[in-house]
């Protein structure tokens, strides 16, 4: 009865210890590390199942899931900063469709 006590006490231990270390080694996501960003779709693979995105400052995105997007739709995004300063890490964690494409516009016409 000791050896099977001893064994399952060694089993949990070493459990909890791996667990522990993968838990420590992943960056904490809190609000500080979230952000919101706009961006317009600029073009779509449905092979690959990618959509384009640009955002105001120039800097472009990929994001997986075509669904229901069309070229001139604009996103709202909710952005993880990766806890580093650099926008080059930083991923899309949701992205949603804003409510209207830039091409039915007023403003925009005669660009299709």
């Amino acid at each position: 009865m000791r050896k099977i006590a001893l064994f399952a006490a060694t089993l949990l231990f070493t459990f909890a210890s791996f667990t522990a270390k993968a838990t420590a080694a992943a960056p904490k996501m809190d609000q500080s590390n979230l952000y919101p960003r706009t961006f317009i779709v600029y073009e779509i693979d449905r092979d690959e199942d990618i959509i384009f995105l640009a955002d105001a400052n120039g800097f472009e995105w990929e994001y997986e899931g075509v669904e229901d997007w069309h070229a001139g739709d604009v996103a709202t995004a909710m952005m993880y900063d990766n806890g580093t300063p650099k926008i080059f890490d930083d991923e899309i964690i949701k992205l949603h469709f804003a409510g209207w494409n830039i091409y039915d516009d007023c403003l925009c016409d005669g660009i299709r």
